[in-house]
């Protein structure tokens, strides 16, 4: 059992998640030494987050966001583990939690909850309309990516 021998290894299973990054211990839930059944990256953040531990979780609207099709921070959809690696430079540079600025990203996009900028966006309503790609047009501004040039 999985759970048994991260236990024996650690101590108890609130040792493990502390004992290294949250995308570290994700990568071993999710998909190594200690990889869980139906359980990949993505949901092992989720997991990680839930029991208190400051992480983003990349769903389809946090890399919509993030993509050349909205704010252009990647020339196409990031992977789950390059939208984490920018959203955690992100909250850095901003003195941000990382789990607080994963969330306001994620409820701007979702449906049923901000729904800005969901796969139908609301850029009549957005306050970032003049630094994103969609529509291609009228776009007069663009955001300042430099800093996360080094992270992808």
């Amino acid at each position: 059992n999985t759970i048994v021998k991260i236990q024996l290894k650690f101590g108890s299973l609130d040792n493990f998640v502390i004992s290294d990054s949250a995308d570290t211990i994700a990568k071993k839930l999710g998909d190594g030494e200690y990889k869980l059944r139906q359980v990949g990256y993505t949901l092992a953040l989720e997991y990680l987050r839930n029991v208190g531990i400051k992480a983003s979780k990349p769903d389809v609207h946090v890399k919509r966001i993030l993509s050349n099709q909205r704010l252009g921070f990647f020339n196409n959809t990031p992977s789950e583990v390059d939208a984490v690696k920018l959203l955690g430079k992100m909250a850095d540079e901003i003195r941000c939690n990382r789990t607080y600025l994963d969330n306001l990203t994620w409820i701007f996009c979702a449906q049923d909850y901000g729904k800005i900028c969901g796969a139908e966006p609301k850029c009549h309503e957005c306050e970032l309309s003049a630094f994103c790609n969609y529509p291609r047009t009228n776009k007069s501004k663009r955001l300042n990516t430099d800093f996360c040039e080094h992270i992808v």
